[in-house]
């Protein structure tokens, strides 16, 4: 027995000496690595030192050749101090292309100042490169959204345009596509955005495409046709008439009553209406005895017949982002979908909500725009005007249309006798005559 317990002992003993090895040997370790840390930051710091004063000489390729090889080869927390150092010398040199190199190191790593932002979008701009200055100031409003000087830099470029003259009599606002319902005056066909023929003008009536689809009549019989033209399904109700084509739906009269049917003329529902609104998102506005209700995607009643009024944009149906245009015995205001008024305040009169803020019109029949909550954003101060898309809005003053921005800043001037809202970076409008596609250079970019 007492041999057993000298072995435990025995045991005991190694393990402690192991342990004691152990603790020394990471001590030592931990030695080594900040030595290896101290030796690290001093080489970086000599490199960094003899740049500074080649610097002092002005001698800019030798000294950013000492920065570069004191950031590459190590890595310390002074490498924050030692870039910045960098961009002030590359700045000072003029080496802009150096400068910018590294600031878009710095954006992907979100380590860019403010001022960075400004610096490099100054020179962008100035050599002419709108297209990367648009890219990266906004970015840095993203980022900066506070900085004063980096925000009106992004809003005097963000607003540029392109415009090309399109060769028609008279035409619709396209949907989505871009394909242009136009007539020669005798005939409907279709015209691409640059002003080139798409479709033949051999039609009586024409609707907008909705995706790949448009209605139109030929010899007194409404068809459906494709961007081809090929015929793909042919009115055998007999319609008098029909005034829309939305999500697939499309809205025929016949004997002066309005009824949905899908894009190949089938009647999805009995019910008869006095009108009818489609909307892209699937929600539809339906009259009856002189009243307005909606109805979802599944002609399904969301409201009673309520409205006064329900008021349709010039793009997409009624409603956006949850909220359509509608009136009842006080005014004109904004509801959700489910019926349930946004606000109490009622206005004499207002446009149908595009994708932003909405126009309504005083008592005094001015125009200014208001929020989803009725917030009043821009007073009512204009003749006419549309409501936002794309983040301007049609307005005129006098007897000319132009575009501002949110900021009630005019961003398209008083060009044009006849202006539309902004579809996917671009709207149609009207000057001397002539007929007009604008384009957004950089929207959705």
């Amino acid at each position: 027995m007492a041999k057993k317990k000298k072995n435990v002992v025995r045991k005991s003993r190694s393990l402690l000496t192991l342990l004691v090895i152990i603790a020394v040997a990471v001590s030592w370790l931990a030695v080594a690595v900040t030595l290896t840390d101290n030796s690290e930051e001093t080489e970086q710091a000599a490199l960094v030192e003899s740049g500074k004063a080649l610097w002092a000489d002005k001698l800019y390729v030798r000294a950013a050749a000492k920065y570069v090889s004191a950031l590459n080869n190590y890595s310390t927390e002074n490498n924050a101090q030692y870039e910045t150092e960098l961009l002030a010398l590359y700045l000072e040199a003029g080496y802009m292309d150096e400068y910018l190199s590294l600031v878009s190191d710095r954006r992907e790593e979100y380590t860019a100042a403010e001022e960075e932002y400004i610096v490099c979008g100054e020179w962008l701009l100035d050599q002419n490169r709108a297209a990367d200055a648009y890219t990266l100031l906004k970015e840095g409003v993203e980022r900066y959204g506070s900085n004063e000087t980096l925000f009106e830099m992004y809003e005097s470029i963000r607003y540029t345009y392109r415009s090309n003259q399109i060769n028609v009599t008279d035409y619709q606002l396209p949907g989505t596509e871009w394909i242009i319902p136009a007539t020669d005056g005798k005939k409907w066909g279709y015209t691409e955005s640059n002003g080139s023929l798409a479709l033949e003008f051999i039609y009586e009536e024409a609707t907008h495409f909705d995706g790949s689809y448009a209605v139109v009549k030929l010899d007194g019989v409404y068809t459906l046709i494709d961007q081809s033209g090929n015929w793909m399904a042919v009115d055998k109700v007999g319609l008098d008439e029909v005034t829309d084509i939305r999500n697939g739906r499309v809205v025929g009269v016949k004997d002066g009553k309005y009824r949905i049917y899908t894009n190949t003329f089938d009647l999805l529902t009995e019910e008869e209406y006095e009108n009818v609104y489609l909307d892209n998102s699937g929600y539809i506005a339906v009259q009856k005895d002189g009243k307005w209700a909606l109805l979802d995607e599944n002609l399904n009643a969301v409201t009673e017949y309520q409205f006064d009024d329900v008021v349709p944009n010039h793009n997409s149906g009624f409603c956006y982002a949850g909220y359509a245009v509608v009136k009842d015995s006080g005014g004109y205001y904004l509801t959700n979908l489910d019926g349930t008024a946004c606000f109490d305040v009622r206005y004499a009169a207002a446009k149908g909500i595009e994708s932003g803020y909405v126009a309504v019109a005083d008592s005094t029949g001015k125009w200014g725009f208001i929020n989803e909550t009725g917030e009043m954003m821009i007073p009512c101060s204009y003749s006419d005007a549309l409501s936002f898309s794309c983040g301007v809005a049609a307005v005129k003053s006098g007897l000319s249309w132009g575009y501002i921005s949110r900021y009630n800043e005019t961003v398209i001037e008083y060009l044009f006798d006849e202006a539309y809202p902004f579809l996917d970076g671009s709207t149609i409008v009207e000057a001397n005559g002539n007929t007009y596609r604008l384009s957004l250079t950089y929207y959705g970019k």
